[in-house]
């Protein structure tokens, strides 16, 4: 077989195979819009039953209210006395005419004498905060007594915050504590200086 035979032969081929590859999608386009028809036609039914049944419940809810309010009615009696009295013209006052105040004499205020100012409370004396020293021991005197413990949270605080930045350990920031300052909820002061500090 020449070569142009064969050229012939695979283009026949290719062509055939456009040809049912084309059918094939003409075939699945319409059997799409086929299907998308049934779908829009069934929703349309399902719609217009569901509107018919809306307004069927509606009638049916509208009849019994008017039934009930001419029971209602019935109930009451025919004759009720609004329908007796003719209520007649409604007359309408005549707009009496604005009353004008009388002015009123000025009244000057008298003057408020000025405020002095209260005397603000003094500055709580807070004791300056030692350097922090890591290799430092229990301060003691020469004659070998220890030191008074001092009360003061805010320096003990102080003194903590200072050494905890300087790079004291928390048992060390704890040991001074515990020897120089008296107070309560030491652990917690220390959890807040430390949490402060690693910022």
């Amino acid at each position: 077989m020449d070569a142009a035979k064969l050229l012939e032969d695979v283009t026949g081929r290719v062509r055939a195979a456009l040809d049912e590859a084309e059918e094939k999608a003409r075939e699945i386009v319409s059997s799409a819009d086929e299907r998308a028809k049934e779908l829009i036609a069934n929703a349309e039914a399902d719609a217009e039953r569901i509107r018919g049944r809306a307004e069927s419940e509606s009638q049916e809810r509208l009849t019994q209210v008017r039934e009930a309010f001419a029971s209602l009615e019935g109930a009451m009696g025919s004759g009720s006395p609004k329908s007796e009295i003719d209520p007649g013209p409604v007359e309408v006052p005549e707009p009496m005419p604005p009353v004008e105040p009388e002015p009123s004499p000025h009244v000057e205020p008298e003057p408020m004498p000025p405020v002095e100012p209260e005397p603000s409370p003094p500055d709580p004396e807070i004791e300056p905060p030692a350097p922090a020293q890591p290799d430092r021991g229990s301060p003691q005197l020469e004659n070998g007594f220890g030191m008074e413990r001092s009360h003061d949270a805010t320096a003990a605080r102080i003194v903590a915050m200072n050494m905890a930045l300087d790079g004291s350990a928390r048992d060390e920031i704890s040991s001074y504590l515990d020897e120089s300052y008296e107070i309560e909820n030491n652990e917690k002061l220390l959890d807040d200086v430390m949490a402060r500090a690693k910022r």
